[in-house]
């Protein structure tokens, strides 16, 4: 069996977005995919990227790592709530949008875990 080098959802959407607001629920979603999945996993991740495909086609991916790692949904949504703000053009739309993580280690037990038990606790 081959190492899991990365993590990763993506969406492409059925009409072009504009809405920055609808973006980052979109992230949000995607961000929670990824979570449960790293948590399936029992890993964690230093790198988080950002994947984007504008109306026009063209691709952009923005990646920002950390030392500390993260595995969960509300550690990575600031950060790609960054990343998308740094792509300028607030009115351009986009047609696909991606979450991934990669830079991939074991978990560190149980301060990890309880992160993620806090935030599934808190979407109830």
């Amino acid at each position: 069996m081959r190492e899991r080098k990365s993590v990763g959802k993506e969406i492409t959407l059925e009409r072009d977005i504009a809405d920055r607001r609808q973006m980052e629920a979109i992230l949000a979603n995607l961000a929670e995919q990824v979570e449960h999945r790293l948590t399936d996993l029992e890993l964690e991740a230093r790198t988080l990227s950002l994947k984007v495909r504008w109306s026009d086609f063209q691709l952009i991916t923005r990646s920002v790592s950390r030392t500390q790692g993260f595995r969960s949904a509300q550690e990575m949504l600031p950060l790609l709530h960054t990343l998308l703000f740094q792509l300028g053009d607030q009115k351009r739309a986009v047609r696909l949008l991606g979450v991934f993580v990669s830079n991939l280690r074991i978990s560190r037990g149980e301060q990890t875990d309880s992160i993620t038990a806090l935030s599934l606790w808190n979407e109830h």
